[in-house]
């Protein structure tokens, strides 16, 4: 017997069908029953869902003529018709049609350090990092203090200096709210407030919350 699901338990099973048929009726021949397989049901469903699929790909490839729902799929697809390969491996050079597949070639890196120092041996993953030790064995010092015309090998040391020159104190200490302008300053601050001792005499096994206590003339 024909029946139209209109009842809202039904529809709650069908809410998928929704986008396939505006009006949010659907007539089968065949309910399933509660041992009985979903064919006619099954069928209806595939049939719909291959239609509206068919309908929703409106971009066409000029070459191969393949269909796409969305522009963007086109546009990646039509690099493999013209070669084009915007993302670059910053490793070995390899180009790649999507970002995806840059991630995948990633993977085969993920382990190598192709870039060494010829001084020391250090291998490094980027040419830049590479870069950036070699000023350990030289006296280049690129990054310049405006203030005082002091030189240091690495931007984050300039970064660090500069704070000598301003009251900036970026770094709080979340218990006192005591400021400090460097982070190390505030690493060693937050010892006060606990009872870490980290540094132990080797002689004497004592321990102490500074180093600078190991000195015997500094325990006093």
């Amino acid at each position: 017997m024909d029946r139209t699901l209109k009842d809202p338990v039904i529809h709650i099973f069908f809410a998928f069908l929704a986008p396939l048929n505006k009006s949010n009726s659907i007539v089968v021949n065949a309910l399933p029953t509660k041992h009985g397989p979903l064919d006619e049901v099954g069928e209806s469903i595939a049939k719909m869902s291959k239609e509206t699929a068919n309908k929703e790909k409106r971009f066409s490839c000029d070459v191969c003529k393949i269909k796409f729902r969305y522009r963007s799929q086109l546009d990646i697809h039509k690099r493999r018709h013209n070669g084009e390969k915007p993302f670059k491996c910053e490793s070995c050079g390899n180009q790649f049609f999507t970002k995806s597949e840059l991630n995948s070639h990633k993977l085969v890196h993920i382990h190598e350090r192709p870039h060494e120092c010829r001084i020391c041996g250090t291998k490094f993953k980027r040419q830049s990092h590479l870069s950036q030790h070699m000023r350990t064995h030289s006296e280049e010092r690129p990054f310049e203090c405006e203030i005082c015309k002091q030189a240091f090998k690495h931007k984050n040391y300039l970064t660090r200096h500069l704070r000598s020159h301003s009251e900036e104190r970026p770094f709080e200490c979340k218990i006192c709210k005591q400021a400090f302008k460097h982070t190390h300053h505030l690493t060693r601050h937050l010892r006060s407030h606990s009872d870490e001792r980290p540094f132990g005499c080797e002689k004497c096994k004592q321990v102490f919350k500074y180093k600078y206590n190991l000195n015997p003339a500094n325990r006093l």
